[in-house]
């Protein structure tokens, strides 16, 4: 035992000298080992060697990094440090899975992983056009204050994007968010566009991008509720008739000046497009806000379902043509021997009507031995008190034969 004590006891300050410098020299050691660290955040991805003609649109716009580094201040690194991008060179129209590259500006930082390394970017024409602007007012004003009037010198602006977006682009909404103002102002809004949903529309940018805006503040009037008048474009489907027309909300709360309140008794909608609509179906679609009426709950868009149903007053028959203009020798074959006819009457008269109380007589006396006739509201004749809607096809073949 003593043996042993005198061993770890013999010399112990050069062992113990020994012994930090050791513990020194692991921690330089290690401080000198690289680090792998993840970003944190996200960095934005740019497009690289694009032709100016185009627009690239890829499923991902942000990546996500690990790097490792030496002799830095973690602290120290930010986005700028780095640059995350997809080469595009020489491609054209179409869609492509392109890598992702992140590169590092500070040698000393070096990149571990990319996620996602890969995505797929879809390059379109690029397309402008014109549309026009509206102001949307956001917000409140001071108490018992409305905003009652808005305007702008700038009613037009151009929209630059993809052509599949910026064809879906109606017009550019300059946004305006009150803050207990209560008095009239003037301010600089930036012009967006708004989808369906009320979202707004990416990857397009405006000229002018922003837009004076002068906004009115007057003392609000007792506020009122209205209801909201649809309106439509457009006829539905031959055969069905709109029944039944809802909106949700069905009643709006607005307030304004005196004058204001007074001559509005409804508030009406965007039209909605329903040609061919053969369907119940539910739009969505904005308000247009009279000038001087403000919508209490700041709703600007409203659903409407629109029922439709077949029509009792359209019926179809199929009528045998006839032909005139033939020589004493001669014959015709018509191909098809059938026509649909679509006529309209009050349901009366429709019962009482047949399909041979309906004549068709197509002239060939102008036409060679085969020849295609358009067929034509005059050729028909028809009971009284009924009328014309269309016909099942627009021409037929006749093919005549003999001397």
């Amino acid at each position: 035992m003593n043996r042993l004590k005198n061993l770890f006891l013999r010399n112990w300050k050069a062992k113990l000298i020994t012994l930090v410098g050791s513990f020194c020299l692991w921690i330089i050691l290690a401080a000198q080992q690289s680090a792998i660290v993840a970003f944190p955040g996200q960095l934005p991805v740019e497009f690289k060697n694009l032709n100016s003609s185009l627009v690239a649109l890829a499923n991902n716009d942000f990546v996500s990094i690990k790097f490792s580094t030496q002799s830095i201040n973690l602290s120290s690194v930010k986005e700028s440090n780095f640059s995350a991008y997809i080469d595009l060179t020489d491609l054209s129209e179409g869609t492509y899975t392109k890598d992702i590259t992140v590169t590092s500006k500070d040698p000393n930082i070096q990149i571990v992983s990319i996620a996602p390394n890969k995505t797929t970017v879809r390059i379109e024409k690029q397309i402008s056009k014109k549309v026009p602007v509206s102001i949307r007012v956001d917000g409140v004003a001071k108490q018992d204050f409305i905003a009652s009037d808005s305007s702008s010198t700038v009613t037009e602006a151009e929209v630059l994007g993809p052509e599949s977006i910026v064809k879906t682009v109606s017009e550019a909404v300059a946004v305006i968010k009150l803050n207990g103002e209560g008095e009239d102002f003037q301010r600089s809004a930036d012009l967006v566009a708004f989808g369906a949903n009320g979202e707004i529309i990416k990857n397009i940018s405006f000229n002018p991008s922003t837009i004076p805006v002068k906004i009115t503040i007057s003392a609000s009037a007792q506020a009122r509720s209205v209801g909201i008048k649809v309106a439509l474009e457009g006829s539905v489907a031959l055969g069905y008739q709109v029944s039944a027309i809802t909106t949700d909300p069905e009643i709006i709360t607005i307030s304004g000046s005196s004058e204001s309140l007074s001559s509005t008794r409804y508030v009406e909608t965007q039209a909605i497009n329903v040609n061919g609509l053969n369907q119940e179906k539910t739009f969505t679609t904005k308000l247009n806000i009279p000038s001087g009426i403000v919508v209490e709950d700041k709703n600007q868009t409203v659903k409407v379902k629109i029922t439709v149903t077949n029509s009792a007053n359209i019926k179809e028959f199929k009528v045998s043509p006839s032909v005139t203009g033939l020589n004493v020798n001669q014959k015709a074959s018509i191909d098809p021997s059938e026509i649909s006819v679509f006529v309209s009457a009050e349901d009366k008269v429709l019962n009482l009507t047949n399909p041979q109380s309906i004549t068709l007589k197509i002239d060939v006396s102008s036409i060679g031995p085969n020849g295609q006739v358009v067929l034509s509201q005059n050729q028909l004749g028809l009971p009284s008190a009924v009328s014309f809607v269309r016909f099942g096809q627009d021409n037929l073949k006749i093919t005549i034969s003999g001397p």
